[in-house]
């Protein structure tokens, strides 16, 4: 802020823009996280239940390729997740938010069934 509020306009409209335009939406990001969950438990993925609009899930034994693999096949066509950094090179997180709507659920779904399909 720099020591100064003359820009305090600016930072209040981004303030009144998430109020007035995200927040209503939240709830439709929470029942899209829900549907995300749960086709990936659907195509066979371990998937931690969803209590925001944050995704966690995991390869299970079944799937015969990695989380890195998975993640680059589905980003080159245009689905953008991905490996959460840490212990387990398996875990992978997505996030839903007010610019993604059902018709991109589905078409992310859609897209990490195909990579499953085909082995990645």
């Amino acid at each position: 802020l720099g020591g100064t509020l003359r820009q305090v306009g600016v930072l209040a409209a981004a303030g009144l823009v998430a109020l007035d335009e995200v927040l209503p939406g939240l709830g439709d990001d929470a029942a899209r996280t829900a549907r995300l969950a749960e086709g990936l438990a659907a195509l066979g993925f371990a998937v931690e239940p969803p209590a925001t609009n944050l995704l966690y899930f995991s390869l299970t034994p079944g799937h015969e390729f990695t989380a890195e693999a998975l993640v680059a096949r589905c980003a080159a066509e245009g689905v953008r997740f991905l490996v959460v950094p840490g212990a387990d090179p398996n875990r992978m997180r997505m996030v839903t938010h007010h610019q993604v709507n059902d018709d991109g659920v589905e078409r992310a779904l859609a897209v990490i069934s195909g990579a499953c399909a085909d082995g990645v």
